[in-house]
């Protein structure tokens, strides 16, 4: 059982980290307040994320799929990677990035981040791996076969 809730909490923690990451550029109307806005009201919050309901996750997901027709609304990145990666760097949170690779394809890369917001780029001493990030390409509306909060 805690496997799955840890599962669960690790793909509801993606899905909302897609919903929040947009291929919109700064200075669109309806730009929502992040870290590239200038404008962003509050500093760095380690305790970010919140526990959210699933019918209360699909609403959103639906709203956000609803206004932005085509853009990705969900990516994926398996735990086990994300534990490798909380092992080397003994983060805090991950941080996921929206990437685009050498051959244009669009992806997410995930880092630990430490207490203070700041990007892990070393391992700790005396680490079992050295997996500092990872990336990856799966994500809906290419690869929607197993979504349930925009369906």
């Amino acid at each position: 059982m805690k496997n799955s809730n840890s599962l669960l909490g690790a793909g509801l923690l993606l899905a909302g980290a897609a919903l929040l990451l947009t291929s919109r550029k700064k200075g669109t109307p309806g730009f929502p307040l992040g870290d590239s806005d200038p404008n962003s009201p509050s500093p760095f919050n380690p305790n970010a994320g919140d526990p959210v309901s699933i019918p209360t996750a699909k609403q959103y997901a639906n709203k956000y799929k609803k206004r932005y027709k085509g853009n990705t609304s969900s990516n994926y990145c398996n735990l086990a990677i994300i534990d490798e990666i909380r092992a080397a760097t003994n983060c805090y949170g991950i941080r996921i990035y929206r990437i685009l690779n050498e051959d244009n394809t669009h992806g997410i890369v995930v880092v630990g981040v430490d207490e203070a917001g700041r990007d892990i780029t070393t391992p700790v001493a005396n680490s079992a791996t050295d997996v500092l990030a990872a990336e990856s390409y799966e994500k809906c509306p290419e690869n929607c076969g197993g979504t349930i909060l925009t369906k």
